[in-house]
């Protein structure tokens, strides 16, 4: 399997860790307005960070190739 990018391997990490973190959250039972705004905040940072994820991968390990590759 080929080496990856660090950009790509940050964003995934970060875009995981948000996730976890928001699930764990609302399964400790943090809800109110407080919360829900830190609960947005944290997703949205997950979000834009996965959203980067698929564009490093697509640009350091794929080239913007759609094509199905062989390793």
């Amino acid at each position: 399997m080929p080496e990856s990018h660090p950009v790509t391997l940050i964003t995934v990490r970060v875009a995981l860790a948000c996730y976890a973190i928001v699930v764990a959250m609302m399964l400790a039972g943090c809800h109110g307005e407080k919360w829900r705004q830190v609960l947005r905040a944290v997703w949205s940072i997950g979000c834009l960070a996965f959203v980067f994820h698929v564009i490093a991968a697509f640009h350091f390990s794929h080239h913007w190739s759609q094509r199905c590759h062989r390793f």
